[in-house]
């Protein structure tokens, strides 16, 4: 039998120190490393971090407030709202949201709504952030889902948003570092080109996520390119509810790498589906880090 090989590991302390050292400094730069990078550079320039989710009401949008999507108890909208009154949910999550403002209307976006918390980690300051600094996760509730979605790939990829009320100030929605869709997956219900016509592609890094069923297939290839980076898509059918973007946005609180951020949405949903009496999921949530891509594959 041929005589298998090994590399030598014997090394002192401060070689391998070395060793790493090179291998990281040449490793080449992962897209979600780059775009913490870009939004460590505007959080040091005096930019909040800001999430947008563009919320689509299903079944239909007449009482967002019951609407599974909005404003039930597993609502996107409800669980930010009660995470400092609710200990089953404030237990599972760090980061502590306060509502600064709700508006309604009549036309879409039905409801839009905008949270804000303190940001804080060791990850941020190495790249350069201040120790603190401000986060908002701002939603937009849509009836029309599709519209919802077109509007969120615009906002995507030509900073296509205006400025909204955040409590005494306003809050430039173009400067949103990450945004993306939450709810029914429409392809399900009939073929739909929308995205395909969003041409286009952001001049500085930016994130998106599709939650919903399935997403990857149906969202991927119209929204990741180089400069965006896939921050969540899912593989299978699931329910989109709000604790997979308070995980979500726990995560990207402290710059969770890709493989980390996926294991805690998939930690978080398989939490809330076995609290409800519903058999243990497997992993569904996916990133550009993680398993978004297949070997060779790439945006």
């Amino acid at each position: 039998m041929k005589r298998r090989e090994f590399l030598d590991v014997s090394l002192t302390p401060l070689t391998s120190l070395r060793f790493y050292a090179a291998h990281v400094a040449n490793a080449p730069e992962s897209k979600f490393e780059r775009l913490y990078r870009r939004i460590a550079e505007d959080v040091h320039d005096g930019k909040p971090l800001i999430i947008i989710t563009y919320a689509g009401l299903w079944p239909d949008g007449k009482q967002p407030e019951n609407n599974i999507h909005w404003g039930t108890y597993h609502g996107p909208w409800r669980m930010f709202r009660q995470i400092s009154k609710d200990a089953r949910i404030s237990r599972q999550y760090r980061t502590n949201w306060e509502e600064l403002s709700l508006e309604r209307d009549v036309y879409d976006p039905v409801r839009s709504a905008v949270f804000t918390a303190k940001c804080s980690s060791e990850r941020w300051v190495k790249m350069g952030a201040p120790k603190e600094f401000d986060v908002y996760m701002v939603f937009h509730a849509f009836r029309n889902l599709r519209a919802g979605a077109v509007r969120m790939a615009e906002h995507l990829k030509h900073d296509a948003a205006q400025s909204i009320s955040a409590g005494a100030k306003k809050l430039r929605l173009e400067d949103a570092q990450i945004v993306g869709y939450n709810g029914h997956n429409f392809y399900y219900d009939g073929p739909f080109y929308g995205l395909k016509h969003v041409k286009g592609s952001p001049k500085r890094q930016k994130g998106v996520f599709v939650i919903g069923c399935d997403t990857k297939p149906f969202f991927r290839d119209d929204l990741v390119d180089t400069n965006v980076t896939g921050v969540a898509f899912t593989t299978s059918f699931m329910a989109p509810e709000g604790y997979n973007i308070l995980a979500m946005a726990d995560g990207l609180s402290k710059a969770a790498p890709g493989p980390e951020l996926a294991r805690a949405m998939n930690e978080s949903y398989r939490h809330w589906q076995m609290s409800t009496g519903n058999k243990r999921p497997g992993d569904l949530f996916v990133n550009d880090d993680y398993g978004l891509f297949r070997r060779g594959e790439s945006a």
